[in-house]
């Protein structure tokens, strides 16, 4: 698997349920791979596959939007399963929040943040 196949078995889950935007941002440096929301709010999400090789830009971003008051979560997708900082710092962290999910159970935390009041 790849971060696109990633992203798109992702995103299948969520269709419908959620607003999806997939950003292809080439002219912001930084700005996340995706944007969700819903009737109980929204959610920013850099997506990466396999390795932890966020840059200082996507960092900034995410910190900064995250002092802003705004959800963003730095998403890592591996054949053990996925793995979700949501808060700073968006760098290579041992912590409680970086439990190993599968799809179904990532797909629910996202739904749970955006789509259930």
């Amino acid at each position: 698997m790849n971060e696109h196949n990633f992203v798109r078995a992702i995103h299948n889950k969520l269709k419908g349920k959620v607003h999806i935007w997939k950003i292809n941002a080439r002219f912001a440096n930084g700005v996340p791979d995706a944007w969700y929301s819903g009737p109980a709010g929204d959610l920013w999400v850099e997506y990466k596959w396999g390795k932890y090789d966020v840059s200082a830009l996507q960092q900034k971003w995410l910190t900064d939007r995250h002092a802003e008051g705004r959800r963003c979560w730095l998403v890592i997708g591996s054949d053990e399963g996925i793995r979700v900082i949501q808060k700073p710092p968006y760098a290579k962290q041992k912590t409680v929040e970086q439990s190993f999910y599968s799809v179904a159970e990532y797909t629910q935390m996202l739904l749970e943040v955006c789509a259930e009041p």
